[in-house]
């Protein structure tokens, strides 16, 4: 509710939310992280044989290339070709789930791929009967949909790479195994149309029918859109491979058929599996979003007042922010873990360590291959530990931000920074930058004070 504040309309009525895009696991070897010297929450990953291992699941010796850059002879990771990579795979460039629109001017100050939803009208009665607690209870309603779903998806996919490590196996060139391996990636595009439909019904009877209750918008007739899309594709591919064995013993059918299989093998069974891997993992974080509500009631827990506030809510975005999940914490931010404090408890701060951190691509001082330090899921962990003052307090705050500080555009860095510079304010108020100075050192001082 803090961005009601700002003086931009859109920021000020829309509703974001980021979700983490992990791609890389950096395990216990924090050697590859070289942090950047005028700025430790900054860092450059240095590319070694285990995260090569990692780019080989999911990309093609062209694509590794692109994925790296060369920096005084080391071997980086590129974090814009990375964000850039991630939204042209089939997930996203051809799934309209994830591209409902674009803002070309925001996409070029800070690229990535966005869920956006303008122009959301809720009536008063859709504010009466759709509250905050009523969400909840539905969403609580469809917890055991998610389960089944999982359960089964878990069953399906299992039975689809078996049926690709069966149909990789079967590669000599005579006409009996080239029967089979048909039979095979016929009987694979089968069932991934039944994965998808397995997926895209879960996604209806969930996320679609929550998002349409409560904001009124129906999202389920865009998710029909790219069901449509990957049983169209799959469809191709049943059509090109439903041959009898006569038919097979004709050349032209059976290198027509040869083709259709060796680019199943090639390509085409990765990008359906990365397909299918995101949207089933976005009803896996549905879930597991309930089960976190479930064990914090508080959260759903809303004043009428501000309950009444969300009538100005005109878009809902989500950001997909690509990044590198550290399975270890940062040796630059070692001193939190030890310094002397009255909160949190000393289990908490073990619990948040022993999860690690984030790395997301954010330019400093070598646009390419900069990444910084991410530390989102500890503030998470830490904000549903607050007391209801300690909540009002950050919403003071947080609402000074959206006033004052976040007003100043991409543009205003150098006036930012002379600001931060410029020396302390006379009494009678003649500075320009005084209001800008305060701010600045309010916002570092709460910074600080949330991750006491």
């Amino acid at each position: 509710m803090a961005r009601m504040f700002s003086p931009d309309r859109y920021t000020s009525r829309e509703f974001e939310l980021d979700i983490m895009l992990t791609f890389f696991e950096l395990e216990a070897d924090e050697s590859v992280v070289r942090y950047v010297e005028k700025s430790p929450v900054f860092a450059h990953v240095q590319v070694d044989s285990s995260v090569f291992a990692q780019m080989e699941s999911f990309s093609d010796e062209n694509t590794e290339s692109a994925l790296t850059r060369c920096e005084d002879g080391v071997i980086y990771l590129n974090s814009i070709h990375i964000k850039d990579w991630f939204k042209g795979k089939d997930t996203f460039s051809k799934n309209l789930l994830y591209r409902f629109s674009t803002d070309s001017a925001a996409a070029c100050l800070n690229p990535s791929i966005a869920l956006i939803v303008d122009d959301v009208t809720q009536t008063d009665d859709c504010l009466r009967t759709n509250s905050t607690t009523s969400l909840f209870q539905s969403a609580r309603q469809m917890k055991p949909i998610c389960d089944r779903f999982e359960s089964t998806f878990a069953e399906m996919m299992t039975r689809v790479l078996t049926l690709q490590e069966e149909l990789e196996i079967r590669s000599q060139g005579d006409l009996v195994s080239l029967r089979s391996r048909a039979a095979k990636a016929l009987e694979w595009a089968k069932t991934c149309v039944d994965v998808t439909d397995l997926i895209f019904d879960c996604r209806q009877e969930t996320l679609c029918a929550l998002v349409n209750k409560g904001v009124g918008f129906d999202l389920g007739s865009r998710s029909e859109e790219p069901r449509d899309y990957l049983r169209q594709k799959l469809g191709d591919y049943i059509d090109r491979l439903s041959v009898t064995e006569d038919q097979l013993s004709d050349r032209s059918v059976a290198e027509a058929v040869t083709r259709t299989v060796d680019h199943i093998c090639s390509e085409a069974s990765q990008d359906i599996l990365r397909t299918f891997e995101q949207l089933s993992g976005d009803i896996a974080t549905f879930s597991r979003m309930i089960s976190f509500a479930e064990l914090n009631p508080q959260l759903c827990q809303v004043p009428p007042s501000l309950e009444k506030q969300s009538a100005i809510i005109k878009r809902y975005s989500i950001d997909y922010v690509p990044c590198i999940r550290l399975m270890f914490w940062p040796r630059v931010a070692a001193e939190w873990t030890s310094r002397d404090r009255l909160w949190p408890d000393r289990s908490v701060v073990e619990r948040i360590v022993s999860k690690g951190a984030h790395m997301v691509g954010k330019a400093f001082c070598h646009e390419d291959i900069d990444w910084r330090l991410s530390f989102s899921v500890a503030e998470i962990d830490l904000a549903t530990g607050w007391t209801p003052e300690q909540h009002f307090v950050y919403f003071m705050f947080k609402s000074l931000f959206y006033k004052f500080i976040k007003p100043l555009s991409a543009d205003d860095r150098p006036r930012r920074a002379a600001a931060e510079a410029a020396p302390a304010p006379s009494s009678d108020g003649g500075n320009e930058h005084c209001v800008t100075v305060k701010n600045l050192k309010i916002l570092n001082r709460v910074k600080a004070i949330s991750f006491v």
